[in-house]
C-alpha cells in the first residue's frame, strides 16, 4: 500500500488525478506515520496477543489505525473495478457492479464507524487500564462463544477453552483491584464488579448501541456527522448494506451513488485518525499535521448541527415540510439535541386523514417567521394602503401569524398554489395582499 500512496501523492497536482483517491492516499500515509509513535509495530503486533502488550492503548490505536489502511485499499479496488468511464445506467451488469462496489465500501464505513464509536468512548476513561479491560473482555467474548458453539453443535465443553476463559477472568479481576472502577467501565454489558457467571455469550461487551450512544454526548461536531449524526442513518444503513435480505436490494444503486460513498468514507476515515492522535497526545509534522489543521477549520459539521439538526423554526411560525407549506405547532427534542417539529399542514397533507405530523429538523425550512412577515405587511401598508394592512399589523405576532396561516390555508383548499407565492413574499417579492388574493 506505501507504493500506491507515494505513487498518488507524486500526482497531487495531476488534474486527471481524482480528489478522492488523493486524499484517501493521504490517509494511509498519515496512519503509517502516526503508527511511528506507538510502542507496538508490525512484529508485535502480529505475534503478541492483544492482552500481552505492555500498552493496551497502544494496540486499540494499531488496530483502528489499520482499519483507516484498509478502507484506503477498498477505496482504491472500488475505483478500479468501477472504472472511469460513463456506463450504461440501464444495463443489469452496471446496477450489480454498483451493488457489489457499495457492499464493500459499506462494510468499510460499518467497521469504521465501529472503531470510531469506541475510540471517542475512551474519551471518559482514557487511562490505560480501561483499554485492557476492553481487550480482556473481547477475548473473553470470543472465547465464551466458542465454548457455547461446542456445547450447543458438538455436546461438550473443551478443557482448554474453559483454563483459558478463567485466565481472562483473572486479569480482568486483578485489574478491579488496582487500576479500574467497573462502575466506569462503559465497554462492558455490565458496568459493575465483574462476575463469570453473570456473563454469556451476545453479553459480555455492552451493546454498540449503548456504545454509540455515549459517543454521540462526547463528540465532535464532524464526529458526530461522521457517525450519520443517528444510529438508523449512519450505522443502520451502512449495515443494511452488508446483510441478504428480502426487500433489501437497493434498486437505485449507481456508479455516482457509489463515488458519493467514497467521498463518506473517507471523511469517516479522517474522524478515525484525528481521534486517534486525540488519543495519543501527538500529532506527527507532514501529513498528519496537515488532516488537523483541514478538521480544524472546517466550520461545516458545526452548521449542519444547527442549521438541519436543531433547525431555527419557533411555535407559530410557516415553514416548508418537505415539499409542504405548514405551521409549527410544537417542537421537541431527543437526547443528543436533535429537534422535531410538530406541524399543521396549510397545504394538501401527503395523505388527506392526517391534518399533523412530525417532522425532523432536516426536513423542515421556515419560510416566514413573526419578523418577516410583519415586515412583507408593513411593505404592503407603504405601497397600497386601506386593504386591511393596518388590521393585521396590530395583531401580536402570535395572532398575526396564525391570520397569515390561514389565509394560506383558505387559498389552498380554494384551489390556490400558495406555494410559490408565499415562497417569494418571503423574498420580498410579494405582498401580503397577494397572497390574501
Amino acid at each position: 500500500m506505501s507504493d500506491t500512496v507515494e505513487h498518488d501523492e507524486e500526482k497531487d497536482d495531476d488534474p486527471e488525478v481524482e480528489v478522492s483517491l488523493v486524499m484517501a492516499a493521504k490517509l494511509s500515509k498519515a496512519a503509517e506515520e502516526l503508527k511511528a509513535v506507538l510502542s507496538i509495530d508490525e512484529a508485535s503486533f502480529r505475534i503478541l496477543a492483544p492482552q500481552a502488550h505492555s500498552k493496551a492503548r497502544d494496540y486499540f490505536v494499531f488496530e483502528a489505525l489499520d482499519e483507516v489502511q484498509k478502507a484506503v485499499v477498498e477505496i482504491f479496488q472500488t475505483k478500479e473495478l468501477v472504472g472511469d468511464e460513463t456506463p450504461d445506467v440501464d444495463a443489469a451488469l452496471t446496477r450489480i457492479v454498483a451493488e457489489s462496489a457499495g457492499d464493500g465500501i459499506a462494510l468499510c464505513q460499518r467497521k469504521l464507524m465501529e472503531t470510531l464509536t469506541d475510540l471517542i468512548g475512551f474519551a471518559a476513561t482514557p487511562d490505560d487500564a480501561y483499554f485492557r479491560d476492553c481487550l480482556l473482555h473481547a477475548q473473553l467474548a470470543q472465547q465464551l462463544a466458542a465454548q457455547h458453539d461446542l456445547l450447543y453443535f458438538y455436546g461438550a465443553e473443551s478443557l482448554n477453552l474453559a483454563h483459558q476463559i478463567n485466565g481472562l477472568a483473572t486479569e480482568i479481576e486483578a485489574l478491579e483491584v488496582s487500576d479500574l472502577d467497573p462502575s466506569k467501565a462503559w465497554h462492558r454489558w455490565r458496568p459493575a464488579p465483574f462476575e463469570l457467571n453473570k456473563l454469556a455469550p451476545g453479553r459480555v461487551l455492552a451493546s454498540f448501541s449503548r456504545r454509540f450512544d455515549l459517543a454521540l454526548t462526547l463528540a465532535t461536531d464532524a464526529e458526530r456527522a461522521s457517525l450519520g449524526f443517528t444510529y438508523a442513518q449512519g450505522f443502520g444503513r451502512a449495515s443494511a448494506n452488508i446483510h441478504a435480505r428480502p426487500g433489501g436490494i437497493e434498486v437505485g444503486a449507481d456508479i455516482p451513488s457509489v463515488n458519493s460513498d467514497i467521498k463518506a468514507t473517507i471523511v469517516i476515515a479522517l474522524s478515525v485518525l484525528t481521534r486517534c492522535q486525540e488519543t495519543l497526545g501527538s500529532v506527527p509534522s507532514g501529513v498528519n499535521e496537515w488532516f488537523r489543521k483541514l478538521v480544524a477549520n472546517n466550520e461545516s459539521p458545526g452548521l449542519i448541527r444547527q442549521e438541519q439538526l436543531h433547525g431555527n423554526a419557533v411555535v407559530g411560525d410557516i415553514v416548508m415540510a418537505y415539499d409542504r407549506l405548514a405551521q409549527v405547532l410544537e417542537i421537541a427534542e431527543g437526547s443528543t439535541g436533535y429537534r422535531s417539529y410538530r406541524v399543521r399542514y396549510l397545504s394538501r397533507p401527503p395523505l388527506p386523514e392526517i391534518s399533523e405530523d412530525w417532522h425532523i429538523a432536516q426536513h423542515v425550512k421556515v419560510v416566514l417567521d413573526p419578523e418577516r412577515t410583519r415586515a412583507m405587511v408593513k411593505g404592503q401598508a407603504e405601497t397600497d394602503p386601506g386593504r386591511g394592512t393596518e388590521k393585521l399589523l396590530a395583531l401580536s405576532d402570535p395572532e398575526l401569524m396564525s391570520a397569515i396561516s390561514k389565509s394560506i390555508a383558505a387559498g389552498e383548499q380554494a384551489g390556490a398554489n400558495m406555494s410559490d407565492a408565499i415562497l417569494a413574499a418571503a423574498k420580498g417579492r410579494r405582498s401580503a395582499s397577494e397572497i390574501n388574493d
